[in-house]
């Protein structure tokens, strides 16, 4: 489900409110483990997809839910480590010792000793496969849900690009979609279409 930031012409978050009213309607659709469509949010540099995700993981965390975070900046596994492991650091805080937490911590890791930065993409895409596996997995134990952003998808290498958008896809056809919310300016690399 692509969400184009650049058909708004609102400034500032008080105009991407419906955008951001939809990335929660998919969140909560995700933590009821419903079919919904992955959403990447596309738009140019300063056209406020960081502002999007801080906003919507501004207000989970006000609603006492999870979220994590992670940017391409690194490369894609980096940025799937990071918003596992911030993910993991926030289930903690919200509910200290949480087995999730752990859980979470321990996916992470395996990802990255599957999938160094330097494995080759079938590496990455088993290492993945495992790691979304995990995250789809913690989605009905963590009290109150969770949220997990991707940013500057664009930045990634294209085939590890669509091996994540695949298995997203798979796991909400089979009725375990992951809360996540993708972002990415446009490009060649990126083709949103409607998916589910």
């Amino acid at each position: 489900m692509p969400i184009d930031l650049r058909q708004e012409r609102r400034t500032g978050l008080l105009g991407r409110s419906d955008t951001l009213a939809l990335l929660e309607i998919f969140a909560e659709k995700a933590r009821k483990q419903v079919h919904t469509a992955v959403p990447v949010v596309i738009g140019k540099r300063g056209m406020g997809r960081t502002a999007v995700l801080i906003e919507l993981a501004d207000r989970f965390t006000q609603a006492g839910r999870a979220s994590g975070y992670g940017c391409v900046r690194s490369g894609l596994g980096q940025a799937v480590i990071d918003a596992t492991t911030s993910l993991a650091e926030s289930v903690d805080s919200l509910d200290p010792g949480s087995r999730s937490a752990h859980r979470l911590v321990a996916a992470a890791d395996a990802f990255q000793k599957r999938s160094p930065d330097e494995s080759t993409e079938e590496d990455f895409m088993g290492a993945l496969d495992h790691l979304l596996y995990a995250l789809s997995n913690e989605v009905s134990e963590i009290p109150n849900g969770m949220f997990v952003a991707i940013d500057d998808l664009h930045l990634a290498n294209e085939g590890r690009v669509a091996s994540l958008l695949e298995g997203l896809v798979a796991l909400s056809s089979t009725g375990a979609p992951i809360p996540m919310v993708l972002t990415s300016a446009s490009g060649p690399q990126i083709r949103p279409v409607p998916i589910g």
